[in-house]
């Protein structure tokens, strides 16, 4: 039997995926990272994630223990689009 509310029922949720966030520069207090650490360390829990990439100035053993923030390194230019997951302008 055709029911009419079938043909306009909504389109099942999308795939779960985490708000994802990525620091790209040289790791040290003069950019800020000292904030945006302790933000993402509060929000350790939530669908939040975070990756650094680039050189540090500081220990990684400092957020080394956060499930929720990444450290990949230095990244050359021309490669920031598939550390990523994103194409490179």
């Amino acid at each position: 039997m055709y029911e009419p509310w079938q043909q306009n029922a909504p389109a099942p949720p999308a795939p779960y995926s985490p708000f994802q966030l990525l620091f790209l520069s040289t790791i040290g207090l003069r950019k800020g990272i000292a904030r945006l650490l302790e933000s993402t360390r509060l929000l350790e829990g939530q669908p939040v994630q975070l990756t650094l990439s680039g050189p540090s100035e500081l220990d990684p053993q400092g957020w080394a223990a956060a499930p929720n923030i990444h450290w990949i390194g230095p990244v050359p230019r021309s490669q920031v689009g598939s550390s990523t997951g994103r194409p490179t302008p």
